[in-house]
Formats: C-alpha cells, structure tokens, sequence
C-alpha cells in the first residue's frame, strides 16, 4: 500500500471533509480513496477503486443527495473497504501475497482476518509498534522458576541492538535507477496493539537500504517458516520501490488513473487523490494476468 495526498476547495466533491491530508502534512479539506493493483515481474495493474465516506458525510443528507451516493452506502473504515475490494477480486486474480502499508499493517483485526481467509500477507507497521522477541528468554522470576517470556519493545529498539552479522543483503529488481540492494532481518514475535492485545505468531521482516543514511521499513508476515527471507523481501519490494521515494513512478501512475475511476455519480466523482490507501495483490514470481473485459485495468 502506499498513500499520496491532494488538498480540495469547497464542499462539492462527494465525500470531501476536513481530515488528515498527507500532502499537508495537517488536517484540511480532501477525499480518501481505496485502490486494489495488482503486481507481477511483467507489470502493474489497477483493479479495483472504492471512495471513502466519512461518517458525517454517511449522515448528510443534503450532502449524499448533492453528489450521488446511492442508498445502500453505509461508513466503513478504511481497511474494511481494502479487505472487501480483495475479497470481491481475490478468486479471479491468482496471487502469491497481500502487500500493503501501515495504515494497514497497524490494525491488528485485519491481520486477523486475512489469516483466517488464508490469504498470506506482508504489511508494512509503524517502527513504534510493540513486539517480543520469540527467541528471547528473561531470567525466571525466582530459584528454581522457568524462564519467562522476553518484554514488549519498540520495532526500531529491537533491530537497533541486533548485531550486524544478522543483517542479510539482497538484490531487488531493477527501479528507475537500476538494480536495488536492501539489507533484510527477521524474527519471530508477537505484536500487542494500542488496545493491549496480544497478537499471534508473525515474522518481524525489518529492511533498510544500503546507503549511508539508510531509510528503514518494519513489516509483518504470517509466511510459514519454509517460505525463505529472500521471498519475503521480494513480495515487499514488488509492493513498491526500497528507494528514497517508497511509492515508484509505476504506482503513482496509478494513482493518477485511478482518480478517473472512481465514482458514485455524476457530481461525486473522485477527480484528484488527497489519500488513497493502495493495496497490492502480488503474483506468484513470473505471472501477469493480462487485462480482462470484466475489470477495468489501468496498465502501468
């Protein structure tokens, strides 16, 4: 997933409201929209498209009768409208991985969710989130106790002290630049969410580039631990580029096209991304499934 942000004027445009503008950096007028692409070593392709509705806008009725919105569109929170795009796309588009960012990787339920549809996944999570190290023992409390399970901490305090021999280096496909290299770790742990809950076995994937001043991404994976750190790493680096910008050229085009699409009416069409949340499938490494009549495919 990525996210890209565009400020909007007025109160026309179906389901603007003051929120959180990234490309502001504040919250301002704009629209959120959600995008399923889909990712494969031959191309990039946008398949599904859904407007967001804030709940006040869900109430407004002058508002909803002004842009269109149909009837039966109730509020749903973001992830719930990335989690019903894949499931209305996922039967028809066969698929190795669900990528996404952290607007995604933080909500716990999701994660859930995608479990128990079998689907694998690897999401990008904040570098705060809270995790504990699998492998890790404390010191049992007293004499003659059993080791205790290690304490939650801070994903960037946890790769901070791990030493440098765990640090693996890979080569990612080529971006607008040439071939990548990215350093990659892992563990397994076990994630607690802003609510105290703790989550199941998942693999903490931390990469971070090779330059000087390196930038770094923390991700989860429910992956079994056959599927190997270098598979891993590129199902998240199909997601988008490991480069100074995280959201390569390719993905921004979709975007761009992906603001023609969506639509619910005439007046509510979405005519510039302020936010969008993009979530990938990734294809099994080599396929690319050519555009079909039943969906409209923007080739990126």
């Amino acid at each position: 997933m990525g996210s890209t942000s565009v400020p909007k004027k007025g109160d026309d445009s179906c389901g603007v409201a003051r929120q959180w503008c990234g490309r502001l950096g504040k919250v301002d007028n704009c629209q959120l929209g959600y995008f399923l692409a889909y990712v494969a070593s031959r191309g990039k392709a946008l398949v599904e498209a859904r407007l967001y509705l804030p709940a006040e806008r869900v109430a407004d009725t002058a508002h909803r009768n002004k842009t269109d919105v149909p009837k039966d569109v109730a509020f749903q929170e973001g992830w719930r409208i990335a989690l019903d795009l894949l499931r209305r796309c996922s039967r028809e588009l066969p698929h190795a991985w669900v990528a996404g960012d952290d607007e995604f990787g933080r909500c716990s339920e999701l994660r859930l969710l995608l479990r128990v549809a079998r689907e694998r996944y690897i999401l990008d999570v904040p570098s705060n989130s809270q995790v504990r190290d699998l492998g890790e023992r404390r010191p049992a409390a007293g004499e003659g106790g059993a080791e205790r399970r290690s304490l939650f901490e801070r994903a960037d305090a946890w790769a901070e002290r791990q030493p440098k021999g765990r640090w693996r280096k890979f080569r990612l496909r080529g971006g607008e630049k040439g071939p990548r290299q990215v350093k990659a770790l892992q563990q397994w742990v076990q994630t607690k969410d802003e609510g105290g809950v703790i989550g199941a076995r998942e693999r903490l994937v931390v990469l971070k580039t090779c330059a000087k001043d390196p930038q770094v991404w923390y991700t989860v994976s429910n992956a079994r631990k056959e599927v190997p750190l270098a598979e891993v790493v590129r199902a998240r680096g199909e997601q988008h580029g490991v480069e100074v910008d995280p959201i390569c050229w390719t993905t921004k085009r979709l975007f761009i096209v992906g603001t023609k699409t969506l639509s619910f009416g005439v007046h509510g069409l979405f005519e510039q991304v302020c936010h969008c949340g993009l979530l990938f499938l990734v294809a099994p490494l080599g396929l690319f499934l050519p555009p079909s009549p039943g969906y409209p495919l923007h080739a990126g």
